[in-house]
């Protein structure tokens, strides 16, 4: 073969095949414009995930610190109620005690209302004694003077 046929089946290749070649390059360029766009959006896709990530864990932050509240809010309900419970035990006590409280006032009213009565019966008795002292007096003068005739 000479340099001419060379020459002349390059052409023809070349005429041949050179569309199929631009064709084949436009597509690998197409391709390659699509892995850009596919690495941007992945790269979009990856800030996206480390935000939502970023999100959850400040969710997670967020939900552990309910939680530590939510129990320290039980530990005190959990203290409140034994306290009302505790309360109500006294005030049970307390109950008990005013009742007690008031029978033992009926108990002293009944006494007080007795040494009343016994006062008042001192009263009279001293009020008889000295009726009968002046009658003893008035008895005694008399007999003086029952004597003296």
């Amino acid at each position: 073969m000479t340099e001419q046929d060379f020459t002349h089946l390059r052409e023809l290749f070349l005429d041949f095949f050179e569309p199929f070649a631009t064709s084949i390059q436009q597509n690998f360029l197409q391709i390659d414009a699509r892995f850009d766009q596919m690495d941007k959006r992945f790269d979009r896709v990856e800030i996206t995930q480390k935000q939502i990530l970023r999100r959850l864990d400040n969710h997670d932050t967020h939900i552990a610190e309910i939680r530590s509240e939510l129990k320290y809010i039980n530990q005190r309900l959990d203290s409140l109620e034994g306290h009302v419970v505790q309360l109500k035990l006294d005030m049970d006590d307390l109950k008990e005690d005013v009742s007690q409280l008031k029978e033992d006032m009926r108990d002293v009213k009944t006494r007080l209302t007795r040494l009343e009565e016994q006062g008042d019966a001192r009263d009279e008795l001293r009020l008889e004694i000295g009726h009968l002292q002046l009658q003893h007096h008035q008895l005694a003068e008399r007999v003086t003077v029952l004597e003296a005739v």
